[in-house]
């Protein structure tokens, strides 16, 4: 895409350069010779025919009745450089020194330069004929068209009569009538001055053609105009059904063309800008400008090129505003009727349409390939936009090719590229139409989906009810059990004669204390994915111990495994927490790494970051995918299994998480398919203020607005809704939590100290107070 920019940027410079573009308003008009339009020099000196004419003039161009358009290319001889009035003394005193020559295009040098063109024509046939000699070209600061008539000139137009001055500045150029008898030759010449080429092209036709070819012309030009606003309604309709933009500067370009077929053949000028000189020259690149301003705006709404084609879009949007420019600046010199800035303007208006004619035949390859085939009538519009421009730049340069052209091309041409232009509207709608369709499939399907998974959800949370109403009526049960199982041990640690292994005693007490544990989170509120948990009992207890405890529970079955079980050395960190949610925690994902590591080890590592602690899992197991691990920590999957041949719920790493975040805490993975897995758990607070008295307490927590309730010794009240108020029990049994969880979510553990005020739960639940209070005030 750069290189063909590049290219094409580089064609509108050297356009630019070569073309002054000057006259896109084209209107033949005839300007016979009349008594006032032929200035006779008073007593002219003669031209030597003998002398003058051989030398001049080249073989005259052959001319027969009735014939049609002739080109008089090989007839003309030019030289360089003339100066002074075109007189018969000057004539033969130019001829006596310059070099006449031969051009195989109707450009003759620099532009800039005064050029004398001669030109002789001659009825080879045998009857009389009328002919029009006319040219092909305007803005022509200067122009003298003679005839050499018995040795003398004859001022056909000069470019010094106001009324030549006014067309030769605004129409395409003009005709002068002339007839022939028959074997007769006359004798043309032509001095002239180009601004921006030294471009003449002159042609040689029959009034009889000429007036059937304008016939034909007015047909052809009523024909496509009414074509193209009928298609401009075509598009105003779209743009009706559809609310696009874009439909509005389709309407806006093929208006504008309409417009531009109508004054680019003078019908414009006649009737309507006949006496606004510099208004009809300028709207010949007005009108072009303001029609690729609107196709290059309807190209970036057809194809929604910042969401699809972003790169191209700023292209595009660049050209747009170079476009703008221009035509801010045309209309700046014709409101001004400023010829400085007219001639300014002549360098952007080819640069910006020679890029945007040349450069959308890109777009649309680009929007064939990225975007669809729909968009080929697109393509082939600006393609027949492009090779039409070329083809008219070709017949305007007149490149010895003899191109037939006429101003009437434009209709056919526009007409052509519109109906392309409302067929790709069509084919658009049309892709518009089934990808909406397909997009309500799918919609539908995933609506089934969901209401699938709805109802599969509904239908797990309510074996998760019941399953957590048979944990809590169990927990009362399993009070029973652990009674005995207390007994057990105090009996086998107090008959020596049993001798028991202090590893079954040392087992036999971690199994009680997990089942106490498990026993207290189940009367209190669940450990599950369906329900949060009701209540919060923030203790200080030595990290140590509650690894050491989980350590007994699962070393057995991980080394039944033939896994290596690796935990982190004794501390005596303090934390800050439950103790009871802690070991569900724990034990949850221990129980993963052993569940998922047939190979390997499971490792516990304990660090320190500040005031948090960071308890890490490290397995050599089976491994997550990255897409596994974003949904694993999200939390909004509640039931995954990284591997279905496992058995379980799959709902254990989301029951820690979001215990994890209820005690202020976080959990991150980091894992690799088939690589283990990497588990860091961070908790608040480590404890680093000793034990206090309760007094104390309560004295420290009233300044920061706390009520504090020994619920030990006092029967709780009802709770104020607009304070917090936090009881205190030494009682860590599932019966006391269970009555705690009815009239708060947190709870305090004897023995207390300074720094619970500080942990994470209690400023947020402050915090919540503050707030409740400021919105009541």
């Amino acid at each position: 895409m750069k290189w063909a920019f590049t290219i094409i940027c580089a064609i509108a410079t050297l356009l630019s350069a070569s073309l002054g573009w000057s006259g896109f308003a084209i209107a033949q008009t005839n300007l016979g010779t009349t008594e006032n339009s032929v200035a006779q020099v008073a007593n002219p000196p003669a031209v030597s025919p003998n002398s003058t004419l051989a030398r001049i003039f080249a073989p005259p161009a052959e001319l027969k009745a009735g014939e049609g358009l002739v080109n008089l290319l090989p007839a003309i001889r030019f030289a360089s450089n003339f100066d002074g009035e075109l007189t018969a003394e000057n004539l033969a005193f130019f001829a006596a020194d310059a070099t006449f020559s031969q051009s195989s295009i109707s450009n003759y040098g620099s532009p800039g330069t005064r050029f004398l063109l001669t030109v002789a024509v001659k009825n080879a046939g045998r009857e009389a004929g009328q002919w029009q000699l006319f040219t092909k070209r305007s803005g022509l600061p200067q122009l003298t068209f003679a005839e050499l008539r018995d040795g003398r000139v004859e001022i056909i137009r000069d470019r010094g009569d106001a009324d030549l001055g006014e067309h030769l500045q605004t129409y395409h150029g003009f005709a002068h009538p002339f007839q022939l008898e028959a074997g007769e030759t006359r004798y043309f010449v032509v001095v002239f001055r180009g601004v921006h080429s030294s471009s003449l092209p002159l042609r040689i036709n029959d009034p009889v053609t000429a007036l059937k070819q304008q016939h034909f012309k007015i047909a052809a030009i009523t024909a496509s105009t009414a074509s193209m606003l009928v298609l401009m309604l075509v598009a105003t309709l779209f743009y009706l059904v559809t609310s696009g933009r874009h439909y509005l500067w389709l309407a806006l370009a093929e208006l504008n063309h309409a417009a531009f077929v109508v004054h680019v053949n003078g019908f414009s000028i006649h009737y309507l800008l006949h006496d606004a000189g510099i208004w009809i020259y300028s709207l010949g690149w007005i009108m072009p400008c303001l029609y690729g301003l609107a196709m290059v705006q309807f190209t970036r709404g057809l194809l929604d090129t910042s969401v699809n084609l972003p790169r191209l879009d700023q292209m595009l949007k660049w050209l747009a505003i170079l476009l703008a420019a221009t035509l801010a600046l045309i209309m700046a010199a014709a409101t001004s009727s400023s010829e400085w800035l007219l001639g300014l303007a002549g360098y952007p208006v080819p640069v910006s349409l020679t890029i945007y004619t040349f450069g959308l035949p890109f777009v649309g390859v680009i929007a064939v390939t990225r975007l669809g085939k729909q968009y080929i009538p697109l393509l082939l519009a600006w393609t027949l936009m492009a090779v039409f421009s070329g083809y008219f730049t070709i017949a305007l340069l007149d490149l010895g090719l003899t191109l037939p052209f006429d101003s009437y091309f434009y209709g056919p041409v526009g007409v052509i590229v519109s109906l392309l232009m409302t067929m790709t509207m069509v084919l658009h709608m049309r892709k518009v139409m089934i990808d909406k369709q397909q997009s309500e499939r799918d919609l539908i399907v995933s609506l089934e989906e969901q209401l699938q998974l709805s109802e599969e959800k509904a239908s797990a949370l309510a074996t998760i009810s019941d399953q957590d109403n048979l944990m809590h009526a169990s927990g009362h049960d399993s009070q029973q059990v652990m009674l005995a199982l207390n007994a057990i041990v105090d009996f086998a640690e107090s008959d020596e004669k049993l001798n028991l292994p202090s590893a079954l005693t040392q087992t036999l007490k971690a199994s009680v204390k997990q089942l106490d544990d498990i026993a207290q989170t189940g009367m209190s509120g669940p450990l599950s994915v369906g329900d949060s948990l009701s209540l919060v009992m923030l203790s200080r207890f030595e990290l140590h111990d509650l690894l050491n405890q989980i350590e007994m529970i699962y070393r057995p079955i991980i080394q039944k495994k033939g896994l290596v079980l690796t935990m982190p050395a004794k501390d005596d960190t303090i934390l800050i927490s439950d103790r009871a949610i802690c070991a569900r925690i724990l034990s949850n994902l221990l129980n993963n790494c052993a569940k998922y590591t047939d190979r390997g080890s499971v490792t516990i590592a304990v660090t320190t970051d500040e005031a948090n602690i960071i308890i890490a899992f490290r397995d050599t197991g089976c491994g997550m995918s990255p897409e596994f691990v974003e949904r694993l920590t999200s939390g909004d999957d509640g039931r995954l299994r990284a591997d279905d041949s496992k058995d379980g719920s799959g709902s254990g790493f989301a029951a820690a998480l979001k215990a994890t975040r209820m005690l202020g805490g976080s959990i991150t993975v980091e894992s690799k398919q088939g690589s283990g897995s990497s588990i860091f758990v961070t908790l608040p607070a480590i404890s680093t203020a000793p034990g206090c008295g309760i007094d104390a307490f309560m004295s420290e927590a009233r300044t920061q607005g706390i009520g504090v309730i020994n619920s030990d010794i006092a029967v709780e009240p009802i709770p104020d809704p607009q304070s917090l108020q936090l009881p205190i029990t030494g009682d860590p049994t599932a019966k006391t939590r269970n009555r705690l969880s009815a009239t708060g979510s947190l709870a305090l553990l004897k023995p207390v100290s300074l720094d619970m005020l500080q942990h994470p739960v209690v400023l947020a639940k402050i915090d919540s107070a503050k707030s409740r209070e400021n919105s009541q005030a």
